[in-house]
């Protein structure tokens, strides 16, 4: 890839806002070619990169916004400590379930 299509790249990945694709790209492409990797793979790979980014990012921002004293997730619940709770229940509520069998 020559500098001018590389310096692009890069200005695209920021017009765009592809921030963790743009933080990512370099060592990507570096393993891609050392690994063999195909470009699929490697599109899929930083696509699903920032993704994930965007995704705990909002998460941060609802909390933040809520104003929750502190930030609990369900993962660091003490099932153990509270007996009376249902763990199966618990999670299973979690995904919703019932939402979509309703």
């Amino acid at each position: 890839m020559n500098n001018f299509t590389y310096e692009k790249l890069h200005n695209n990945l920021q017009y765009l806002k592809l921030n963790t694709i743009e933080e990512l790209l370099d060592n990507c492409l570096e393993i891609a070619a050392r690994d063999s990797k195909t470009t699929m793979e490697v599109l899929d790979y930083l696509f699903e990169q920032e993704k994930k980014h965007r995704e705990a990012a909002a998460i941060e921002r609802r909390m933040k916004s809520a104003g929750f004293p502190v930030k609990k997730m369900l993962e660091e619940f003490d099932f153990e400590f509270q007996s009376s709770i249902n763990k199966k229940v618990i999670e299973d509520l979690a995904t919703l379930r019932f939402v979509h069998n309703a």
